[in-house]
């Protein structure tokens, strides 16, 4: 991590991740931290379940925190869902790339269980201190 990036406390990942990646898409997104209940969909979404902590040595007192993140179109066609949700998939990638705190790996495309919708489903994770401190 860089020494101009301020750390990241665990206690405080779920909020930051999820203020992170509401900056990555438009405004016109909906953004869910979890995944119950999907409900309708009425605009692409953003569906965000913390995941995995995971031991990161260096530095030492740091964990590796995943997120999986959803891409959902509102489509129930799946042509046109398809054809939207690639596009989104691709947008959020190349602003993830760029981010200084933010990794992301294995975007696949998924059914969204027991909707009609399509999305791709991917990993971010992010590195925090095992510290109680901000």
């Amino acid at each position: 991590m860089p020494s101009d990036t301020p750390q990241l406390a665990l206690i405080d990942t779920r909020a930051w991740m999820v203020d992170r990646l509401t900056e990555l898409v438009p405004d016109t997104w909906d953004v869910r931290p979890g995944l119950s209940p999907i409900g309708t969909i009425t605009k692409p979404t953003l569906l965000i379940e913390y995941k995995t902590i995971d031991p990161f040595d260096a530095p030492m007192g740091n964990v590796r925190v995943a997120f999986e993140v959803y891409i959902v179109d509102h489509h129930e066609d799946q042509s046109k869902a398809e054809d939207a949700v690639d596009g989104y998939v691709v947008a959020l990638m190349v602003a993830l790339d760029q981010h200084p705190s933010i990794s992301w790996s294995t975007a696949s495309k998924t059914g969204i269980a027991d909707t009609p919708y399509l999305g791709w489903k991917f990993t971010v994770s992010a590195i925090a201190s095992k510290t109680t401190d901000s």
